[in-house]
């Protein structure tokens, strides 16, 4: 199902990006051909596969057949007006007619209300809530990402930037600008056309992203790490456990989760992560709405 959602069809983007990276930095006409090759071969899969579901989906619903069903699908088909496979009329339909009959389309605008700013209800308030802390990780963070890296971001991340900014980015910065822009193109996407309330599903679903910029919170904080590390260094030379001289400058991962250590946005983060997991899995398995 992945095939004929956007959130699939987008990861293409990564393939077509990472060649183009490699490609540019290649200067063997030969290695170009091979790469160019390689990539046009793997995308003619991918659309072929896509197209393939696009027709069977067509060859379902927009032509008369004879299919046989229980009884109590027809009648929960008749009951919430389903079009059931084999049962195409003028009316059923629609979409059928369309330059370009895709049927998810149809489904999303029919059924889910899809389209831009169709969410934007007062009572859909509690929704937008829910889905803030995500779409706050990632708009913030991406904003920062932008901003300190502007010259790369500009140029895409495929051209050359000059080296005072190169030397000052990380490795993660580097190679990082894919995903950011995917996930930012998917949380914007998600607050301006579809239901709200699965932007945090999309984006833990589909991205890195979300976890990678609540973890730099953490990591990327030096004065917390070095405030850590201070602390045990003190800790193993008051206990006698371990000569000075030979303690590792490292923080354990019970170190960084010592919640007493922690700054608001660290605390915040910790408790909206484990309470979003254990509130969701017990209002979700209970068919309560969460997503």
């Amino acid at each position: 199902m992945a095939t004929l959602l956007l959130v699939g069809m987008l990861n293409i983007g990564f393939l077509l990006y990472f060649t183009a990276r490699r490609i540019l930095s290649q200067s063997s006409f030969h290695t170009i051909i091979c790469m160019g090759s390689k990539l046009f071969s793997i995308l003619m899969i991918i659309i072929f596969h896509y197209g393939i579901a696009q027709v069977y989906n067509y060859y379902l619903f927009c032509f008369e057949q004879k299919f046989s069903f229980p009884a109590h699908v027809k009648q929960y088909a008749l009951d919430r007006g389903l079009v059931l496979a084999g049962n195409k009329t003028a009316e059923s339909s629609p979409w059928c007619s369309n330059y370009l009959p895709l049927s998810y389309s149809y489904v999303q605008s029919h059924y889910w209300d899809v389209g831009f700013m169709n969410y934007y209800e007062l009572k859909q308030l509690p929704n937008f809530l829910l889905a803030l802390p995500a779409i706050y990780l990632v708009l913030s963070n991406a904003y920062k990402y932008i901003h300190d890296n502007w010259d790369f971001c500009a140029g895409l991340g495929l051209f050359r930037v000059q080296k005072k900014q190169l030397k000052s980015m990380r490795n993660y910065d580097r190679v990082a600008f894919a995903f950011v822009a995917h996930a930012l193109f998917l949380t914007l996407f998600s607050v301006l056309f579809v239901h709200v309330q699965v932007t945090t599903r999309m984006l833990a679903s589909s991205s890195p992203l979300l976890y990678w910029f609540a973890a730099e919170y953490f990591t990327g904080d030096k004065a917390f790490i070095r405030r850590q590390v201070i602390r045990k260094l003190s800790k193993q030379v008051r206990d006698g456990t371990e000569p000075c001289t030979h303690v590792e400058n490292y923080v354990e991962l019970s170190d960084i989760l010592d919640f007493r250590q922690m700054n608001w946005k660290q605390k915040a983060i910790l408790v909206y992560f484990a309470g979003y997991a254990t509130v969701g899995t017990i209002l979700f398995s209970n068919f309560l709405p969460w997503t």
